[in-house]
């Protein structure tokens, strides 16, 4: 694997590593706003996050597949599965099918928005990163 591909791939792995660790807490600090969604807010947008982080490690230094924002939504879905699998095993967590309906729409609304970036400038993200 060339420094290039890892330096691309890195912060999706670093990252999944983040959401595992927080996954593994028995309870998470969050700001209590009163709006009693809080977390599945916080669901939302850190799955975002991980969706175009998966985006990037497909696209560069080159595309690896076709439909890279169909695969980032699988990779992450597949993913957000196992996390909510793994925190039955960490007492006070449970699997929460909000948490993965969350998670889904984080993912799904990061690769819209990338998607229509796209369209915007009339190129990929990736052909962008190589000649902007």
């Amino acid at each position: 694997m060339h420094l290039a591909s890892l330096i691309y791939r890195l912060p999706a792995l670093l990252y999944a590593g983040l959401l595992f660790w927080l996954s593994s807490r028995s309870q998470l600090p969050l700001v209590d706003l009163g709006w009693g969604f809080e977390d599945k807010l916080a669901h939302f947008g850190a799955y975002a996050v991980f969706s175009v982080l998966i985006y990037v490690a497909l696209t560069r230094p080159q595309r690896l597949v076709r439909h890279a924002h169909v695969w980032a939504v699988a990779l992450g879905v597949l993913y957000a599965f196992t996390d909510e699998w793994h925190q039955i095993t960490v007492a006070g967590r449970f699997f929460e099918v909000g948490d993965l309906v969350a998670d889904g729409a984080g993912l799904v609304a990061a690769q819209l928005f990338l998607y229509r970036l796209e369209r915007r400038r009339g190129r990929t993200l990736a052909a962008m990163s190589r000649h902007d």
